[in-house]
């Protein structure tokens, strides 16, 4: 069966939203008013189930990641209020065709050096590698890390510090090239890391990184103030009237808030065929685009922490409308509202 993914984080639980491709013509043709609804200008047929991942026995968990196989990385807290990195991953006990998750805490299948905690990972490629951030004892010292499930053996260890005095966040591709912040004393730069060839390139861009796709380009924000896509041919393209960019595809289309007027921070999808293109319900949006898809498919958050999901055919499609249980269970759930933060491909097979 052919399943739709998309899952987003909030302050209480990590949810994991999926769907059945074959309910999309239901919602074919433009969104109504606000574009979050049918054609018809009426709710859209429900088209996803929620699936609550849980936490490691505390209050709190994010999803920051998931990949084509399903499987979702984030943090989560246990019942002394710790911060562990979690990795889920999808099975079908039930044989109907529906993912169950199991978490596990990369502290207990990791190989993390003494002194560390895995405390939150923050990406996922295809192969299951993950990278995140170790937080060391002292409790402010951070590291980059990258995962490996598929090493194992006798003297071999399958999780590897890349750098320390790092920022919150790091992103891997399918190369297994990891881009992040490293602060020095030269203030916080983008850096790029090959795992094969084990190089750190520092990029010279002051500003931190939150995107990387399989080309090598890394998306982010200055720290002087706008946000950049680097370009393989000419290095960095500044973007002063966008605020942030969070995440970026193989084709080089990004997506994050822009700076669109006072009071205004509409959610974008930049492409090299569309250029900027504002995504917002209504006449006036505050949000951001935090993942996008290889389709152009971007999803994220508006208004007050409605979570979202943007396909070109569909328009801006709001996630509490398309939940059985609608809103008014969401808010029960999640009193501070969501963030969907990472979609992948629509034509995965599960």
């Amino acid at each position: 069966m052919k399943r739709y993914h998309v899952f987003f984080a909030c302050c209480t639980l990590t949810t994991v939203l999926f769907s059945s491709l074959a309910h999309t013509p239901a919602l074919a043709g433009k969104g109504g008013k606000g574009g979050n609804n049918g054609g018809d200008g009426n709710p859209p047929t429900v088209l996803y189930e929620i699936e609550l991942l849980g936490t490691f026995g505390g209050s709190l968990s994010r999803a920051h990641d998931i990949n084509g196989a399903g499987e979702v990385v984030g943090m989560s807290t246990n019942s002394a209020s710790d911060y562990r990195a979690f990795v889920a991953t999808p099975g079908d006990d039930n044989n109907d065709g529906v993912p169950e998750y199991e978490m596990f805490d990369l502290n207990e299948i990791a190989d993390v050096p003494q002194g560390w905690t895995a405390h939150t990972a923050t990406s996922i490629n295809q192969f299951g590698k993950i990278a995140g951030i170790l937080l060391k004892d002292d409790g402010v010292t951070r590291a980059v890390f990258v995962y490996d499930p598929n090493v194992s053996g006798p003297d071999t260890v399958n999780l590897t510090i890349i750098a320390e005095g790092t920022g919150p966040r790091a992103s891997i591709n399918d190369l297994g090239e990891v881009a992040f912040e490293l602060k020095d004393s030269n203030g916080s730069h983008v850096h790029l890391y090959n795992s094969i060839t084990e190089d750190l390139t520092d990029l010279n861009i002051v500003g931190w990184a939150t995107g990387l796709n399989n080309a090598g380009q890394v998306v982010g924000t200055l720290t002087a103030g706008g946000s950049f896509p680097t370009d393989l041919g000419s290095g960095m393209t500044p973007f002063g009237d966008i605020d942030q960019a969070w995440a970026i595809n193989d084709a080089g289309s990004f997506t994050g808030d822009t700076l669109a007027g006072r009071n205004a921070h509409p959610a974008y999808r930049y492409s090299d065929d569309d250029g900027l293109r504002l995504l917002q319900s209504g006449k006036r949006a505050v949000g951001m685009g935090l993942g996008i898809n290889s389709h152009g498919d971007v999803c994220g958050r508006i208004d007050n922490y409605v979570g979202f999901l943007f396909r070109d055919e569909l328009g801006l499609l709001k996630l509490d409308d398309l939940v059985d249980g609608t809103a008014g269970e969401l808010a029960t759930w999640f009193n501070s509202g969501i963030n969907a933060t990472s979609v992948n491909n629509r034509d995965s097979v599960y």
